[in-house]
């Protein structure tokens, strides 16, 4: 088994807002438990507003309000023996693992470089802090090479945002979240908005540089192709929680949950002209959300303990771990 690099153990986080004298808690991460592994690619699916980029903002240690952590740990292990806790750490040790090792992938990464400023400025605002006593003119040269390695000619640089193509703009934002050689590189959504020839240039340049660097990548998007091109373990979110979680091939082989069961259903098949199925109801309101598990209010197979009673992720027969208690 390959060794853990970041660990989150029993993680409960809110947004609490005091608004026209009214306090409101929405419940967006309930008791998220994960092990994630050097140099592999690790996906977290679920649909929109189920707690995906929160849980990479607890897990990258950007909790701010109104975000506040109940309970719970997020446990960096990037120096052996000496694990980091991310939620406990001091404004200066994260700054002095954030890009060297825990480096961002925006969600609309597209749109977070500076207009007015050229890429190179870019560059120097984002990475060079990061780079120790690095001459200036070294440390071009060096976002000159990486850029070589991302198919971007040395005259990105010069240029701005707005005159380079979509892809051209992903693959800047890939080389910023790249340039240090961080261990983990979280991408919330990198190929939002792009086409699928490009998406498919993106997701393949991520893998390339992923083999050569040894990076952990923590992959989220909603969109199950781009897991089963890309990740090597998957876990199925579901408003806060981990519904199921195991390899990337025993999720779409043998899912165990009935809403893992229900996103594999849907995926489209060339040649299938079957009519897709699709789950009654709405996702339960986080500021309120069922007792019990927050399934079985849409769950085709729901018995009275899932309205009364949580249930945990557990072994299954097909290698995942899903929490539904009538997973096998």
């Amino acid at each position: 088994m390959t060794e853990e690099i970041l660990r989150s153990t029993g993680l409960r986080a809110s947004y609490i807002t005091h608004l026209f004298g009214m306090n409101r808690e929405v419940k967006v991460v309930d008791d998220v438990s994960l092990s994630i592994r050097k140099n592999e690619v690790f996906g977290i699916a679920g649909e929109s507003g189920c707690g995906k980029t929160t849980l990479l903002k607890l897990i990258a240690g950007f909790c701010r309000p109104p975000l506040k952590v109940q309970s719970g740990s997020v446990e960096f292990m990037g120096d052996p023996g000496k694990p980091l806790s991310l939620l406990e750490a001091t404004d200066e040790e994260l700054y002095g693992i954030r890009w060297r090792q825990i480096s961002y992938i925006m969600q609309g990464s597209m749109n977070v470089l500076n207009p007015v400023r050229r890429i190179y400025k870019s560059f120097i605002d984002f990475a060079y802090p990061h780079m120790g006593r690095m001459a200036e003119k070294d440390f071009r040269d060096s976002v000159t090479a990486h850029l070589d390695k991302l198919r971007l000619g040395k005259e990105v640089l010069d240029s701005y945002p707005h005159e380079l193509s979509g892809g051209m703009r992903q693959r800047v934002t890939i080389g910023l979240a790249t340039i240090c050689s961080p261990s983990i590189i979280i991408a919330d959504e990198p190929t939002t908005a792009l086409d699928v020839v490009v998406q498919r240039e993106t997701l393949g340049l991520m893998k390339r540089l992923q083999r050569e660097l040894g990076h952990t990548i923590i992959l989220v998007t909603h969109d199950l192709a781009v897991h089963a091109n890309m990740a090597d373990r998957i876990a199925i979110m579901y408003a806060g929680t981990i519904a199921e979680e195991g390899s990337t091939k025993d999720i779409f082989e043998a899912p165990a949950h009935p809403y893992t069961q229900h996103l594999i259903r849907s995926l489209p098949h060339i040649g299938d002209k079957e009519r897709k199925g699709y789950l009654k109801g709405a996702p339960p309101n986080l500021a309120d959300p069922p007792a019990g598990c927050r399934f079985h209010p849409r769950c085709p197979i729901a018995i009275a303990r899932c309205a009364q009673e949580a249930p945990s992720l557990k072994a299954c027969s097909g290698g995942t771990r899903a929490a539904c208690f009538l997973a096998d």
